[in-house]
């Protein structure tokens, strides 16, 4: 016997920049990022490694201002199309049948 299963409704996608942070951390007038990221500002070494061309590991971190200038994600559809009203949408039915 088939099983019937329902199909799920497509999970709408996020608004979120080349930079990895969502629409919300952008300045939408200048498009600057306000998020945060953490910089690794000391590289360690292991203790058993003697190899000179080894960058080691991250021992100590910073935050600092995301780089990004600009929202390169995708655009919310309420930024692109909005369309305006006219005068006669926006009057009752009634009022336009008066008018004939």
């Amino acid at each position: 016997m088939k099983k019937i299963t329902a199909a799920l409704p497509p999970v709408p996608k996020e608004p979120i920049c080349g930079c990895s942070h969502h629409i919300a951390f952008h300045d939408l007038a200048t498009g600057q990022c306000h998020s945060q990221v953490r910089v690794v500002t000391k590289w360690g070494r292991l203790e058993d490694d003697h190899a000179p061309d080894t960058e080691g590991i991250p021992v100590e971190w910073e935050n600092q201002q995301c780089p990004c200038r600009r929202y390169s994600g995708p655009e919310p559809l309420t930024t692109l199309y909005a369309p305006e009203l006219s005068p006669i949408a926006v009057e009752e039915p009634n009022q336009r049948e008066e008018k004939r």
